[in-house]
């Protein structure tokens, strides 16, 4: 079974996900400890591979053959022929090892015959691709980026050395990110009916997202951005919210979430907050909250309440620290977490890395240095992978080494929508000396 070992004595153990459950779910549960959905009426049988051995003569009905968004490889038969008992390791030679951009369930038809010592044939039918959904709910922006070496003074004139465009908002790249990362995406936001509204909705569809939910409202501009981006990577911006501000709470509802497996709420906006945290936790979803600077601004007693019974709440150190009114970012975090009752409290530390607090527990990961160009979107890329990570159950280690990489990528290039694909961040980290182990 695959797993990402580090150059280090240390392993991430990717398939991790199924060594703590049930070898026998039904597809309900299977759907609520995975967080994906499958349409089998089936037994689905899963084996770890920690498993030392396993009796084939319980396994019953459908089997499947299963592989992450990580590709590692579980077991799985269909009780044929005539059943056997074997090791994981030995009826793991038996089946084929398929590697896959996103994580998938192989309908198998397996048929096991036995003769004497030797244990034959293995068929593999049909693929049905299953992938979580993810909602993003926040804004939608058209961002405009000039590059340049200093700022104006009043009344002065500077010349910028780059000016380029593209479609931003942190729910919006949000959506992007998870994407490229090989999920489903949906976006819930509002624009203007205007052309740049029709561009930044082309360019979020031209990149997998569903934008069934985004309201058009008539009479308001779209939003725009002006970032204004310096030598070293790092950002200044100017937000007109525009039509982002009609996106009222009456949008987030059991149709707008319908069908989605986590739910994303990019905004400060206390109501959209407390409407989205209302739906997915009466329908069973988890749920993740960058709130960013708008929501550090209202205070600790406006945030705990918001924020109290998330799942994962990101923010990044000037937030915390604004959010704390604390100067280090360590003892920050320590306030936010007394105060605020969420399950998971990740905060980015920009290029040194990031830190969470998850269940008592405190990790710090260091980031991977690279050249910053642009980080605009960074914060969200790290969101996106640390979510994609979660879905499949990684440790919290893993995930925030997972996000780091991404948003360590998506830095050494320009825009807020330049996050890396998977099959990117994989090869990252196997250049780091990472690899994707059998």
């Amino acid at each position: 079974m695959p797993s990402l070992t580090a150059p280090s004595s240390s392993s991430l153990y990717l398939s991790r996900i199924f060594s703590t459950k049930n070898l026998f779910m039904r597809p309900s549960s299977f759907t609520d400890t995975l967080g994906f959905r499958t349409s089998s009426s089936s037994y689905i049988s899963a084996i770890p591979s920690s498993s030392p051995s396993f009796d084939f003569n319980t396994w019953t009905s459908n089997g499947f053959l299963a592989t992450s968004l990580f590709s590692f490889s579980c077991a799985a038969v269909v009780k044929d022929l005539c059943p056997i008992a074997s090791s994981i390791k030995e009826s793991n030679r038996l089946y084929r090892r398929t590697s896959f951009s996103n994580c998938a369930i192989f309908s198998s038809r397996i048929f096991l015959s036995s003769s004497n010592s030797s244990t034959t044939i293995v068929i593999l039918t049909s693929i049905k691709s299953i992938v979580a959904l993810v909602a993003s709910i926040g804004n939608l922006n058209y961002d405009i980026y000039i590059k340049t070496h200093e700022l104006p003074g009043l009344d002065q004139s500077v010349d910028a050395l780059d000016l380029y465009t593209g479609g931003g908002g942190s729910a919006a790249n949000f959506s992007v990110a998870i994407a490229r990362l090989g999920h489903r995406a949906r976006f819930i936001g509002a624009v203007g009916d205007d052309v740049i509204g029709e561009i930044i909705l082309k360019e979020l569809e031209s990149e997998g997202v569903e934008v069934r939910y985004v309201k058009k409202i008539g009479g308001l501009r779209s939003g725009v951005v002006v970032v204004i981006v310096q030598p070293d990577g790092g950002k200044r911006m100017i937000a007109y919210r525009g039509a982002n501000m009609g996106l009222s709470p009456d949008d987030i509802n059991e149709a707008s979430l319908g069908g989605v497996d986590h739910v994303h709420v990019a905004s400060g906006r206390v109501e959209l907050i407390l409407k989205a945290k209302e739906v997915a936790k009466r329908d069973g979803k988890s749920i993740s909250v960058d709130g960013g600077t708008s929501l550090a601004r209202k205070g600790l007693e406006v945030a705990a309440k918001a924020l109290s019974g998330v799942d994962v709440v990101f923010m990044n150190q000037a937030e915390a620290k604004l959010l704390s009114s604390s100067s280090d970012h360590r003892a920050a975090l320590d306030v936010i977490a007394r105060n605020i009752d969420a399950r998971e409290i990740v905060v980015t530390l920009g290029d040194r890395g990031a830190m969470a607090l998850s269940g008592g527990e405190f990790l710090y990961v260091d980031a991977f240095r690279l050249q910053a160009l642009d980080t605009t979107g960074a914060g969200d890329t790290f969101a996106a992978a640390y979510i994609a990570a979660r879905l499949m159950g990684l440790s919290l280690y893993e995930r925030l080494l997972f996000a780091n990489a991404a948003a360590s990528i998506k830095v050494t290039r320009p825009g807020a929508r330049s996050s890396p694909r998977l099959s990117e961040v994989l090869e990252f980290l196997r250049s780091l000396g990472y690899r994707l182990a059998e």
